[in-house]
């Protein structure tokens, strides 16, 4: 038997090996066939019956922005009391997904002198993260009135007001 007549089979085996493997990594793998099948609009395998655009996820919801985050900020404590303190959020990259942070010298607040921020960054839930020179973080969430506060109930209240 010559070659040229073993070559369907022999392809058909590949594409089965092909399609097996890529089944056990979990990646779709579409045979020639397959594929024409679903150009034509057709279900595809390993897929339900849906136009090709319901196929694509849709991208997560996107938080607050880098530019409209930064700024500075007023530090408030318990039932929203300025501390007189001031932190700015700045845009400049500090490296790892953060940027740079910094206190105002002039703060009174022990609490906040001891943390010194000295950078922040946004996470996908949209939450602020900053992180002192020591590296420890506080999480803040924004509220209602486009304040963040600090998640963490447990805590000793701390917010951030734009100024």
């Amino acid at each position: 038997m010559k070659l040229a007549d073993r070559k369907p089979a022999l392809v058909r085996t590949v594409y089965r090996l092909a399609a097996f493997c890529a089944l056990a990594m979990g990646v779709a793998f579409l045979t020639p066939d397959a594929r024409a099948q679903d150009n034509a609009g057709r279900t595809a395998v390993g897929q339900a019956e849906q136009p090709r655009a319901q196929r694509r996820q849709e991208p997560a919801p996107a938080g607050p922005r880098i530019a409209e985050v930064a700024g500075r900020y007023a530090v408030l404590r318990d039932d929203g009391k300025d501390t007189l303190c001031m932190v700015t959020l700045q845009d400049a990259g500090r490296g790892n997904g953060y940027f740079r942070a910094q206190l105002a010298p002039a703060c009174r607040d022990n609490g906040i002198v001891v943390f010194d921020p000295v950078a922040w960054s946004i996470d996908r839930a949209g939450h602020i993260s900053l992180q002192a020179r020591k590296g420890h973080k506080i999480q803040f969430q924004r509220n209602a009135k486009g304040e963040w506060y600090r998640i963490d109930d447990k805590a000793k209240p701390l917010g951030l007001r734009r100024i």
